[in-house]
């Protein structure tokens, strides 16, 4: 590994190791959500995700996986979105309305068994699905602006989101785009989304904490 990871010493991994357990801690407390078990499991999987990352190490990864299985199969169980596959009075509405103006403009196309399928069923299902899974993108949302604390977290998470960036991790890649897949099924903003990509912004909040530590030693 290269730039900062290959500067990171074992002393330096080791603050770090306490570092990402306190940044845990300081994003857990400025939740509103209490659950014990969730605050275990982003508290472990930030852990994990700071060991691979540092150490590129397949055994931690690989516990990385396990332990999001048992998240994500525990957030489909209490967070699945029952409404998913079922439009709305109001999604009805335009559903119906669309129908009368995609008939006059595609003619067959659209009144053939294929076209009604994807304009009346899969396509706002996929729309509803979409919105949901960026719906935990929200900055307010994984950061609770309101709060003091987590605005001045903002910094040092958007140093390290360049850093991470910078040296491509493959298990962080596949677990963002895992989370994001899961997170299309669960209701829309829900706390267990939110439980599912905070390991990563402790993650990236630690890094770059990490980063401006160095920075200040080079001034």
């Amino acid at each position: 590994m290269q730039g900062l990871k290959d500067r990171i010493n074992r002393s330096s991994q080791y603050t770090g190791l306490v570092l990402v357990i306190l940044v845990s801690i300081l994003t857990l407390i400025t939740s509103s959500d209490t659950n014990l078990l969730l605050r275990v499991f982003v508290l472990t999987q930030s852990i994990l995700l700071f060991i691979t990352y540092i150490n590129n190490n397949r055994r931690f990864s690989v516990l990385v996986f396990v332990l999001l299985i048992v998240g994500v199969l525990a957030s489909l169980k209490y967070g699945f979105n029952k409404t998913l596959f079922v439009p709305t009075l109001l999604e009805q509405d335009t559903i119906i309305r669309r129908g009368e103006l995609f008939a006059g403009e595609f003619g067959k196309i659209y009144k053939n068994r294929l076209g009604l399928m994807y304009f009346n069923q899969l396509r706002p299902t996929l729309m509803r699905y979409v919105n949901g899974s960026f719906s935990f993108m929200d900055f307010n949302l994984l950061f609770n602006t309101q709060k003091i604390v987590s605005i001045l977290l903002l910094l040092p998470f958007g140093l390290g989101l360049i850093q991470i960036i910078k040296n491509f991790n493959r298990t962080l890649i596949v677990y963002f785009m895992a989370v994001l897949i899961i997170n299309g099924f669960l209701i829309p903003r829900s706390i267990y989304g939110v439980y599912l990509l905070l390991p990563l912004i402790n993650l990236c909040i630690t890094i770059g904490l990490i980063k401006l530590y160095k920075l200040s030693k080079h001034d």
